[in-house]
């Protein structure tokens, strides 16, 4: 489907709301970039395909001379679930403003996770927000399906190819890699 693919293959801006705890007051609201990381099989292992965000927008880091230091400061952390533990996505009727006192619930949707892990986020409309929810909830279902029913395209839709032509043909849709110089 459509919106498979868009959300598969595509980034979400959000506003990622961390819960307020009695022992953290200091978690605002932050603008992240959400994306759907696929999955893997390596040496026989599979590592499932992912929804990861991480801040939009980045401090500047004083100490770091480059950016590839910068991004191993620790200031570019990486959030995530795996698609298969999440257990609910829904728009967010009800709030616990002790939580999530920033949150607006016109345009928030809440994933809650097997080991009842709640993530909060926000999109700039109720059209958006229902989109994305929609989205998700077919990316879980068809991911889902695909594993009872044993259909083995589950790896061609969800992980990352495993040859080289393989990935050539998912994200080029070429049979051969012609490299510079060659």
């Amino acid at each position: 489907s459509h919106l498979i693919e868009e959300v598969l293959y595509g980034t979400m801006t959000l506003i990622w709301h961390p819960p307020v705890t009695p022992g953290n007051q200091k978690n605002p609201p932050t603008c992240v970039k959400a994306w759907i990381e696929l999955g893997c099989r390596v040496k026989g292992q599979i590592i499932q395909p992912k929804l990861v965000w991480r801040n939009a927008y980045q401090e500047k880091d004083s100490n770091s001379l480059s950016k590839k230091n910068a991004m191993v400061s620790g200031t570019d952390l990486l959030h995530n679930v795996d698609i298969l533990d999440i257990a609910r996505i829904f728009t967010s009727q009800d709030i616990d403003r002790e939580r999530f006192p920033l949150a607006k619930k016109s345009t928030s949707f809440t994933i809650v996770t097997t080991e009842n892990e709640l993530f909060l986020f926000e999109v700039s409309d109720a059209n958006e927000r229902d989109r994305i929810v929609s989205s998700l909830k077919l990316l879980v279902a068809r991911l889902a399906s695909l594993i009872i029913v044993g259909d083995k395209s589950l790896f061609e839709d969800f992980f990352y190819p495993s040859t080289t032509s393989d990935f050539q043909k998912k994200f080029c849709g070429e049979e051969t890699i012609v490299y510079a110089g060659s």
